[in-house]
This record gives C-alpha cells, sequence and structure tokens, in this order.
C-alpha cells in the first residue's frame, strides 16, 4: 500500500513538471512571436491579369499573422486620396474606376483567432471596362485600403494595408505555344545511310498547345492540316515550299486534350521518312506540315497563334568532289601571263574554299557563252546543282545558262535551264529530275554587265564562281 501512494506521488510530481515545461516552452515561444497584424498580400500598384469571362470574380488577400491569438474584423475601403496621392508621388495620371464597373461582393472580413488568410471578393465587369478603356484611352484602376474595425488588434505599417489595383484584361485563349516562324526545320538528309534513302527512319516532333488562363475543368481541341496556308505562305515569304504528302506524317489524336489545373498539352506527331517515295524515286524537296487549331471546348482560339508550320526537309546528299576533274573550259584570267600568279583556275570551283575563285579572262575576254565540263568519275542520280558566287558583292556577274549531261562525254542531253534574278544572292540552287549522269556541262550564256556593252555577249564580260556542287546519290 505504502508502495502505491509513493508511486502516486512520483507520477503527479512528473505531470506537474512536464506542465510547468510546456508553459515555460509556450511562453519562450510567445516571447519570440509579434503580436497579430492585418496586411494585404500584394501591396502597392499591381497589374492583374483578369480575364474575359461572365460574372468575373477577384480575390483581394488580406494576412493576419503574429501569434494567433486575436480575433479582427477588417472593412475593405475604395479609397479616392489614396489614388491622388500616388499620382502624385509617381507622376501617373490614373483615373479611379467608376463604381458600376466594379461590385464588392464583400465589404468586411472577420478572422477568428487561428485564421490566417482571407479574401475579400470583388466583381468587375470587364468587356464594359475594356470598352471604357478603349474610348477614354486612360488607365482605370481600383484603389483599395483595409480599415481594422476592432481596435485589440494591430495594422502593419500604411504602405502594406493598401493595393492600386490595374486591371489587365485578357481574352482566355488556347494556342500554340510557339510563333511559327520560329519552328526549326525537321531535316529527313540526315536519316540512315546515303545508299538506304527508303529506310523506315521515322522523326518524332514535340511542340505544344497550351491555354493563357486558369484551366480549372480542362479543355478538348481539335487541329487539322491546312494546304491553303502553304500557298499563302510562300505567297507572304516568297518561297516555294510543297505540302507534305499525307503518308509522310501521323497524329496521336489521344493527345487533343489539357487535363484540369494543366495549362499546356504535350503534342507529338511524326514525319515519316516512307512517305516521300513515289516507288524507288525520292521526293526530294522543302515541305511544309501546315497545322491549324480549328475548335476548343472552352473560351476562344489566339488568331495570332492559331496555326503552326513545320518546315521538313529531304533532300539529297551533297556529292564529294575529290576526285572530281574539270576535263574541258573556254576562258580563264590566267590565259594572261600577268594574271597567272593569281591562280583563279576553274579548279578552284572545287576546293571547299569560297574565297579562291574561277575568274574568266579579263583584259580582253573572250566571247559568250563560257562553259564548263565536270567529270565525276561515276555516274550519279543529279538532284540538284548549285553555284557560289566570290564573298565580294560585286563579283559574279553572271545571269543564265543551262546545264547538259552526258554517260560518255561524246553524247550530250539538255537537262535544265538556269536564271538568276540579281547578281546580290551568293549561292544559287536549282533542282533537277534525277537523270543519271558521269558528266556534267555547266553553260553561262549570259551576264549582267558586258565588257563592252556596245558589243553585247560578243564582246565578253568579267566573271567569277567560287563554287560548284551536286546533290544526288550513286
Amino acid at each position: 500500500m505504502r508502495t502505491v501512494k509513493h508511486n502516486f506521488i512520483y507520477i503527479f510530481i512528473f505531470f506537474v513538471i512536464l506542465s510547468v515545461g510546456s508553459a515555460c516552452d509556450e511562453s519562450y515561444r510567445l516571447h519570440n512571436m509579434v503580436d497579430d497584424q492585418i496586411y494585404v498580400l500584394k501591396p502597392g500598384l499591381i497589374s492583374e491579369e483578369m480575364f474575359l469571362w461572365d460574372d468575373y470574380t477577384y480575390d483581394f488577400m488580406v494576412v493576419k499573422s503574429g501569434m494567433g491569438l486575436q480575433d479582427a474584423e477588417v472593412e475593405l475601403q475604395i479609397d479616392e486620396n489614396l489614388l491622388a496621392e500616388y499620382n502624385i508621388s509617381h507622376n501617373t495620371n490614373y483615373q479611379v474606376l467608376p463604381q458600376e464597373y466594379y461590385n464588392l461582393k464583400s465589404k468586411r472580413l472577420t478572422f477568428d483567432k487561428g485564421e490566417y488568410r482571407k479574401s475579400f471578393q470583388i466583381g468587375f465587369d470587364l468587356d464594359a471596362i475594356l470598352e471604357l478603356q478603349n474610348s477614354a484611352e486612360m488607365q482605370y484602376v481600383l484603389p483599395c485600403k483595409l480599415s481594422v474595425l476592432n481596435a485589440s488588434i494591430g495594422v502593419a505599417d500604411s504602405a502594406r494595408i493598401s493595393s492600386i489595383i490595374v486591371p489587365v484584361i485578357k481574352r482566355p485563349y488556347i494556342q500554340f505555344d510557339k510563333n511559327y516562324l520560329e519552328i526549326p526545320a525537321v531535316d529527313l538528309t540526315r536519316l540512315g545511310v546515303a545508299m538506304d534513302k527508303r529506310s523506315q527512319e521515322e522523326v518524332q516532333y514535340f511542340t505544344e498547345i497550351e491555354v493563357n488562363y486558369p484551366n480549372r475543368s480542362g479543355v478538348a481541341f481539335t487541329l487539322e492540316v491546312d494546304p491553303a496556308l502553304v500557298e499563302e505562305y510562300n505567297e507572304i515569304h516568297d518561297t516555294s515550299f510543297r505540302l507534305l504528302p499525307d503518308a509522310a506524317y501521323s497524329f496521336d489524336k489521344t493527345q487533343w486534350k489539357i487535363r484540369a489545373d494543366l495549362t499546356y498539352q504535350p503534342l507529338e506527331f511524326k514525319i515519316l521518312k516512307q512517305g516521300l517515295y513515289q516507288g524507288d524515286s525520292p521526293l526530294y524537296g522543302e515541305y511544309i506540315l501546315p497545322l491549324r487549331i480549328t475548335s476548343v471546348s472552352g473560351h476562344e482560339i489566339n488568331p495570332e497563334q492559331s496555326v503552326l508550320f513545320v518546315p521538313v526537309a529531304f533532300n539529297p546528299d551533297i556529292l564529294d568532289r575529290a576526285a572530281w576533274e574539270i576535263i574541258d573550259w573556254n576562258s580563264c584570267i590566267s590565259e594572261e601571263p600577268h594574271y597567272e600568279w593569281l591562280e583563279r583556275t576553274p579548279e578552284k570551283m572545287l576546293d571547299g574554299n569560297v574565297a579562291t575563285f574561277w575568274g574568266s579572262k579579263w583584259d580582253v575576254p573572250k566571247p559568250l557563252p563560257y562553259y564548263f565540263i565536270f567529270d565525276l568519275k561515276k555516274e550519279y542520280r543529279i538532284y540538284r546543282i548549285g553555284f557560289t558566287k566570290p564573298v565580294d558583292a560585286w563579283r559574279g556577274n553572271i545571269k543564265n545558262g543551262y546545264f547538259e549531261i552526258s554517260s560518255d562525254n561524246t553524247a550530250w542531253t539538255k537537262l535544265s535551264d538556269w536564271s538568276v534574278d540579281s547578281n546580290s544572292p551568293r549561292e544559287h540552287t536549282f533542282v533537277q529530275d534525277g537523270s543519271s549522269a558521269r558528266y556534267i556541262r555547266f553553260v553561262i550564256s549570259d551576264v549582267f554587265g558586258y565588257a563592252n556593252p556596245e558589243i553585247g555577249p560578243e564582246g565578253g564580260a568579267q566573271c567569277d564562281i567560287a563554287e560548284f556542287n551536286v546533290w544526288g546519290e550513286e
């Protein structure tokens, strides 16, 4: 019995000590905390995005911080004097938003002791505000200030109990995340090996569809490939892209939705190399896949970012010229002994250096046309021919001519004509039909400036070419 009594005493003493210790801890905690205070979450001049949908409500957040021992009641006031003082001190001319354009859905907030964050709800008539701003060309704002109704709780300094709300009104849009001009080209040329252009490679292409507003309920959308956009793009940008064939791409349509609480959706599609063949013949060229957002389950499509152009390049390989020879030509500056040291011979068109170049006979030019015969040493299918002029802007001076091909350097067939619009561009490339040849004759028929304008082509011209290239496959 005595033992039980002693145990009871020990337990009693333990709990007394524990209570005293807890009280000391709590006292120490409270000693290091400030009294409760009220302030706004975003003080000062704040620009707030507001989206044009029905019954837009803005949450004006108020915070109660500190020991959490006091309740509080606060009131929201629209204070014109606050804005007048701001305009004077910052040399601005903001106008108070007229009362008919907003509605204080709650003018007072009550905080219990343990509550630390609540909001006043303010309704805005955004369509009317936008019309008001456009017609008056003024920036209208709402100057908001807190007033504490029970004097037992403190307020933060005056700079933290007021906000000037600047409505930044936006339309709720769905859109592509990139401007269509910023998309890098999908280059199929580098896929596979040169001897197997028909290989089944594919490129996975990723972009994103996004919304510019808080997405609470999810969004579904649809896309289409719009061929008319290619013609429109070419006309505006003076390009010659072709529409990517249907067989050269595929979509995963299950991705055409943005889940609730997300603002974007990754969009994947595949570019299929096999779709750019007709039988065994490659359909080389520069293509565009023109995508358009056509519908959305909620709100609007951004007209400025509703289109995405994906460039797709499928080009032949540039041929290795290491073994090539120029076996015939009819004009060279080095024919004149005092210019021989310049070494501007036809072979400079094959050395890979644009700083070295061929030049025609200079002081007494030969009559046009000028020509060169290239021996490729093997027979190739020819899909593209190009030349580069020297870096000096005035050099070049070649206007038009033609290409001929041969398998034996005896029987020649005209492959195509070529022409350029001006001497300014340094590089020119001309698409060919894939005809087979070992020999190419490059002919210059006319120029932009003759050595003697009164004589014309018979008097010849001073011309230069830095590089000559062919794209094809063996």
